[in-house]
């Protein structure tokens, strides 16, 4: 809706750049799901520093990966981008958004690791409200001011979605390093009954 009024170039980069965006974070999504099964089990038998080094490596296995890919993206966007038009101006206009979001995907990223792990240890909520947070009270408004009242155009939704994924992903830190995730219970162990 923000992007429309800016006519069918933009549309068109942002449609392409949220397709390369999904990509780009495929692998993080698997590796925070892998994280997660070993991060539950791990606290399931009794092992909490398992679980936190898990987290690590695969937080730093993201980063890595996510790092290379995003360099490339960078540094040659329209090598991608011409896979789905060689419009000089389409290019021109998805080249510098996918240079602008490139910058949040080293977040989201992080954030996809933190989120599934702390959902398999069985903290739901948590994410839940990062994300409505980052998306809802950050993102959307941020997108309809900088389109609206700055002079960035189309381009404001792009810095409104850097910065809500890197609220979104800077927000899991402190409640990682607060180690009250371990503590989350899903069932209360009933005494077993005696015979």
């Amino acid at each position: 809706r923000f992007v429309t009024p800016f006519g069918d170039i933009a549309l068109a980069a942002f449609a392409v750049t949220r397709r390369v965006e999904q990509v780009a974070n495929l692998g993080s999504q698997g590796m925070g799901l892998a994280s997660g099964v070993i991060v539950g089990q791990s606290l399931g038998a009794g092992k909490p520093e398992r679980a936190k080094q898990t987290m690590y490596w695969a937080i730093g296995y993201v980063l890595a990966v996510k790092s290379i890919l995003c360099l490339l993206l960078f540094a040659f966007p329209e090598l991608v981008l011409s896979i789905f038009s060689r419009d000089p101006e389409f290019l021109q206009v998805a080249s510098l958004w996918i240079r602008i979001t490139v910058l949040g995907f080293l977040f989201m990223g992080a954030g996809q690791v933190f989120q599934n792990s702390f959902q398999m240890a069985g903290d739901t909520v948590t994410p839940l409200l990062i994300t409505l947070v980052s998306l809802w009270v950050v993102g959307i408004p941020l997108a309809y001011v900088l389109t609206q009242f700055t002079g960035l155009g189309e381009f404001g939704v792009a810095w409104a979605t850097v910065i809500a994924m890197m609220i979104r992903g800077g927000a899991y830190v402190p409640y990682f390093l607060s180690d009250r995730w371990m503590r989350v219970k899903m069932f209360e162990q009933q005494p077993a009954a005696r015979e």
